[in-house]
């Protein structure tokens, strides 16, 4: 078993969803295993070498895993002198004894009956992993439990678990997602209460004999970090690394190494000006086209990015976010993965400059439906359906009507196709046609030119009613930004 598989496998079992902005050289956004690492991380049970280095692939040693698991259930180390008559005990190393032995002592690991060893820096073996976890978590409870005794430690991992009149001579373990909704009612805990979030504690009625153990308070985050409150930007870098603000800083030192050089462009002309054509202006501007080369685009959060690259110690990274780009010069890359963990990290807060337009929830229990929008691009108006009426400002409007059609089921997604186009065309001409599937439903969508507006009219069929989801704005922004919105909408609806 690999170092990153017992780390996905312990992250996975606490439901643990923080994820640390810490740098990290050896671990990438594309590998399977990058987000699992980033949460074990922030939970503290994986730390790496001096230099960062977290060495995902390697095989993990027996001791390696006593000591990530005892991170992780809160195992301290005992006080109590044991005597081991194990052939190899002294191989265990300096830094994993006080963990090893309590594990000994408290037979959560054993050793080798044949040749008498523990084998300390032998590889584990994943039968061996689920053993530990068997016994020190002696009840992984996945429901809820009433009036009982329990013997050993008890994990909570479950968002349904309550406890009601249950009496544990052991630690209560509740794991990161089960902590936001836990209810104990008149829990008595023999032991300590580890917490991997705050629980509510109005809502809670326990007691607890030991200590309770905060672990949520001791998460792992970046020492070093990057941080502009006008314009909302957050990221963590490596250590030594430098970020200068070219509109800010005096003279920029290029002798440094990792040496990031950020540049903010604020206007309102942003918002409808493509990411791609900005770059590619600022490249041309500052005759970085005979240099860079795009490798890379996607998205922050919802904000997209490009990334460009001289394929050797340089980096251009653009990012636009409402109606600002910024820009960040990476020169002198001698970090490995330092763009990639700038881009994984990054965080946007709201600024002084920013004119941030929110994700906002829509939900509808009368249509049955939930999408999320942006708050100020999209006005939501269901009032064929429910009488609210939208009257805000906004870039563009989505009005929403569901319709019953007893006998829709009778046609196929063909001939109600050419129902509908019959009945859009009035709105204008029709520039498209598609048929896809929404939610796993089939759906049809048309795009329509109405004189200065561009109409996107998407129609779901659910059973026997219609959903019709009318999207409008002015076509000129239709085409460079309300495409992509409407696209977010209809990738984040449920039925």
């Amino acid at each position: 078993m690999t170092r990153a598989e017992l780390a996905t496998i312990i992250r996975r079992l606490f439901v643990a969803e923080s994820e640390s902005n810490k740098y990290i050289p050896d671990v990438k956004r594309q590998d399977w295993f990058y987000s699992d690492i980033r949460k074990a991380i922030s939970m503290g049970i994986i730390q790496g070498d001096p230099e960062g280095y977290i060495h995902p692939n390697n095989y993990v040693t027996r001791e390696e895993a006593v000591l990530m698991m005892a991170r992780a259930f809160n195992i301290k180390p005992s006080s109590e002198i044991i005597n081991i008559s194990y052939a190899d005990s002294d191989e265990i190393s300096e830094w994993a004894k006080p963990e090893f032995l309590t594990f000994i002592r408290k037979h959560f690991i054993a050793g080798y009956t044949a040749d008498n060893t523990i084998r300390p820096k032998e590889n584990i073996t994943r039968a061996e992993i689920l053993t530990i976890i068997d016994r020190v978590a002696n009840y992984n409870v996945g429901s809820s439990l009433y009036s009982t005794i329990l013997n050993g430690n008890v994990l909570i991992r479950d968002t349904n678990a309550n406890l009601v009149n249950v009496e544990i001579y052991g630690d209560l373990i509740i794991g990161e997602s089960a902590a936001r909704v836990i209810k104990l009612n008149n829990v008595s805990i023999h032991g300590n209460l580890v917490l991997y979030a705050a629980i509510d504690e109005n809502e809670n009625l326990y007691a607890v004999d030991g200590e309770v153990c905060k672990l949520y308070e001791n998460r792992v985050n970046a020492e070093y970090y990057y941080s502009d409150n006008d314009y909302g930007i957050n990221f963590s870098i490596p250590d030594g690394a430098s970020v200068q603000n070219i509109k800010i800083d005096d003279k920029i030192d290029y002798s440094f190494k990792d040496l990031i050089v950020i540049d903010i462009f604020s206007d309102d002309e942003y918002y409808w000006k493509s990411l791609e054509s900005f770059s590619e202006e600022e490249i041309d501007k500052q005759n970085y086209d005979s240099i860079f080369r795009k490798v890379e685009d996607g998205k922050i959060g919802i904000y997209p990015y490009i990334l460009y690259s001289d394929n050797v110690t340089s980096k251009l990274l653009f990012i636009k976010r409402d109606n600002v780009i910024y820009k960040l010069l990476f020169l002198n890359v001698v970090s490995e993965n330092i763009v990639d963990s700038v881009i994984a990290n990054m965080e946007f807060t709201p600024g002084e400059q920013i004119k941030d337009h929110s994700n906002m929830i829509y939900e509808n229990s009368k249509l049955c439906l939930k999408f999320s929008y942006r708050q100020g691009y999209v006005g939501v108006d269901d009032s064929y359906n429910t009488g609210n009426i939208f009257s805000g400002d906004c870039f563009f409007k989505l009005f929403i009507q569901v319709n019953k059609i007893t006998d829709i089921g009778d046609y196929n997604i063909g001939e109600v196709k050419l129902l509908l186009k019959s009945l859009v065309s009035k709105d204008g001409k029709i520039i498209s046609e598609q048929e896809k599937k929404v939610a796993g439903h089939d759906a049809i969508q048309f795009e329509i030119d109405a004189e200065n507006d561009k109409i996107i009219s998407l129609y779901v069929i659910i059973g026997n009613n219609l959903y019709n989801f009318i999207f409008t704005g002015d076509k000129d922004k239709v085409n460079i930004l309300g495409k992509d919105i409407f696209q977010e909408i209809v990738n984040s609806m449920e039925f």
